[in-house]
Parts: structure tokens; sequence; C-alpha cells
């Protein structure tokens, strides 16, 4: 039986809780896990992505226990498994897979739902590149991998994910040799900068040239206490309920964090959001949203809030990007298009930019396809549409911010 939820019309007003990020979650686990000894890593709520990750690392023979508001990792270094799940989350198959690339047995790499769809043919040629023999299915996952990887110097084409470049990063310090990785382009700088910025909180050291990535080998991660920032990708859903539908705030969040999508921000001029910012709190309030043009090929997270604005501004939005959303949980250029012109939104796509021009938005209903992202932009279409919007298997946004709807609600007035 297909579950549905329907989101009525209504103001917004209040202060919203948003998890810890994913993004910097996932890989301080990762850093733990590979740093002998004790590791608290302090936080608020988790996804099931960060849940997919303990486990992973569970399976790997490393203590985890989960306390108020604290993850405790204990760790004596990581022990072989034959078979290793991913879970649903494509940062922890492109971030751990050279890790556990390092083994020289053969293991078995695979995960379940929409990451079983998601091309790896990128990861795949690096990883032989490097000495590692890989067998997959038609460049997806379950992966057969058979190690070690080999210190060197190598030219690496990443595709449309820096996440493999992070795993890279993660596994070539504990090899005894140095090594050069030389990248053809970068996408997703934020998200490499964090991985990069994690591994110097936990005593790694990577040199940086612009393309070019020198590693030393012989490193070793430091078992510490690390305090992890608050997730940007669901504040921004919040935060764009309130410029659309009355005023929300939230308390905490880094304001200069490396997160790709603490860029919402950016709309505060470009679109004429009135908002306050602080060190302790950023609040969006109602607005009469002006066109505007983002880029946002460093943050494709921030495409469908993006679209929802863009749905309820003054005059023809660009945003350019889409390049980067045709391997996410959906085919998600695609599927904003499709499901949002359901509710009225007139939304083309031309070539690498989304064009979206603003104008009265309808209820009705609309599929999740299984993606998080577009069931929680389901909701802040809702605020001013002429009725109920009903979205399909909103289930899914527990992958990212699994109180998403008992907290949008909240704030419904």
């Amino acid at each position: 039986m297909t579950n549905s939820i329907i989101i009525l019309p209504a103001c917004v007003e209040g202060y919203a809780n948003v998890p810890a990020s994913k993004s910097f979650m996932q890989r301080a686990l990762c850093a733990a896990m590979l740093s002998k000894g004790e590791t608290e890593i302090v936080a608020s709520g988790f996804s099931e992505d960060v849940y997919s990750v303990i486990d992973l690392v569970r399976s790997l023979g490393v203590s985890v226990d989960l306390l108020d508001g604290k993850i405790l990792v204990r760790s004596n270094g990581i022990q072989y498994n034959p078979k290793v799940d991913m879970g649903e989350s494509g940062l922890a198959a492109r971030m751990f897979t050279p890790l556990l690339s390092l083994f020289h047995k053969p293991l078995i790499i695979n995960g379940y739902g929409s990451l079983l769809a998601r091309d790896m043919k990128a990861m795949e040629k690096g990883l032989k590149t490097m000495g590692v023999a890989v067998e997959s299915s038609n460049d997806r996952l379950p992966f057969k991998v058979t190690g070690p990887i080999l210190p060197g110097s190598y030219a690496i084409e990443l595709g449309n994910s820096s996440q493999f470049l992070s795993g890279l990063l993660m596994a070539l310090p504990l090899l005894k040799d140095k090594s050069v990785i030389e990248v053809d382009r970068l996408v997703s700088e934020p998200y490499l900068k964090m991985t990069i910025q994690v591994l110097n909180d936990f005593g790694v050291n990577i040199i940086r040239e612009q393309n070019i990535f020198t590693v030393q080998g012989n490193q070793r991660y430091n078992s510490l206490c690390y305090h992890c920032e608050s997730d940007w990708s669901s504040a921004a859903v919040m935060l764009a309920a309130g410029a659309l539908g009355g005023i929300v705030g939230i308390k905490g969040l880094k304001i200069k964090s490396l997160q790709a999508d603490r860029h919402v921000l950016d709309l505060i001029c470009s679109a004429g959001i009135k908002a306050k910012i602080t060190t302790e709190e950023v609040c969006f309030e109602r607005s009469k949203i002006s066109a505007f043009q983002f880029d946002a090929t460093h943050c494709p997270d921030l495409f469908p809030v993006l679209a929802v604005l863009a749905a309820n501004a003054n005059g023809t939005s660009t945003i350019a990007g889409v390049g980067r959303l045709y391997n996410k949980e959906s085919n998600r250029a695609v599927v904003i298009q499709d499901e949002f012109s359901k509710l009225g939104m007139n939304i083309k796509l031309d070539q690498d930019r989304m064009i979206i021009k603003g104008g009265k938005i309808c209820g009705g209903i609309i599929n999740s396809h299984n993606d998080h992202r577009i069931a929680m932009a389901g909701a802040l279409a809702a605020i001013n549409a002429d009725g109920p919007v009903e979205i399909i298997n909103p289930e899914c946004v527990s992958k990212s911010f699994p109180g998403f709807f008992q907290e949008f609600k909240k704030l419904q007035k």
C-alpha cells in the first residue's frame, strides 16, 4: 500500500529544529573509525544515512555507542568483512570503497534502493587505475573489489561527484608511501573542502595545489572530541518556508560553514528575501520574492527548494547546474519538472539551466520518487497553493531529516 501525506496551505511561524549535517557526520564517523582509541562525536539528531554509516562502521569491527546527543566510537583499526552494505548512501559507497580496497582480500560492496541505480563508473575506473581489481554490475553496485590500492601518481576522472576523491583522501594517508592525485575537473568543491577540514581535525594532512593533491603515507588519525555542526540542507527548506509563508528561525547554524547549502543565504540579495542573521540564529521572513539567477553547480541539493521559491517569484528565474541532478536519488531534474508541473508550476529544462516562471501554484498530488529533497520541497509548495498538496511516499525524508513533517506541521498556523 502506498503511503502519502497531505499538507494544507498555511502560514508558518516559529523556530525549527534541524538535524546534524549528515555530510560532516559521515566523514567524522569514517575518520573516527580510522582513529585508534575513543572518539566522541557531539551532534543533534541523526538521519537514515548516518545510521547506515554507523551500521557499516560496526560491521568492520569498530564499537559505536549511541548516547544522548553524542556518538562514542572505539576503534583498534578496521577488520576485514567479505560483504559490506552501504545502505542507500551514495557518499558512503564512494567514500568507503577506497578504504575497503586497502584489504588484500576480495570483498563485496552492496547497497539497496536508489543507490543500486546510481552510476559508479568514475570510481570503478579510478580504482582500476590504482591497482584494484573491480567487478561491477554495469558500473553500478554491487562491486567486487580486491585490493590493495597502490601508492603512486595518478590522473583521475571524477565525473559528476567529488565523493570518490574524498574516499581516496581518506584512504591514501594509510599507505606506506606518498601518493599524488591529479583530477580532471572539480565538482562539489565545498564538499571536498569539508573532507579536508575533517581530515585536518583528525590530524591528517593533505597538500593541495589547485587540482593536484599530495598525500604523504604513514599518517595517523588521532581520536578526539568532535562537535558536528547543524545541517544547512535541512535548514534551507525551513528558512525557505519562512520566506514564503511567515517567519522561521533556526538556532545554532554555523554562518561561515563549508557546507554547500549555506549558499541559500545568497538569495537574501538576489531574490530580495528579508532575513536576520546573527551568530545565534538565522531567520527568513515572508517576502515579495524577485526573480533570480542562481548557479547551483556546487550546491545541487538546493535545486528543489530554489524551484519552489522561483515558482513563487515575480518573473522568470534561472538556475544553472542541471547536469549535477541526473545521478541523485532520482533523476532529479526531470522529477522536479514533471512532478511540480502537476501543481501548475511552469518549469523548463534548457541544457544546463532550469527556467521557472513565477505564477499561481495549485493543489494536487505529487510523487516523491523516493527522493527526500522532492518530498520536502512538496511541503514548501503547499504553503501558497490554492489547495492541499498530497505527497506520495513521504517517508523517504528519513534519509536526511527524519522528523521533517512533524517539524514542518509544528510551524503551521
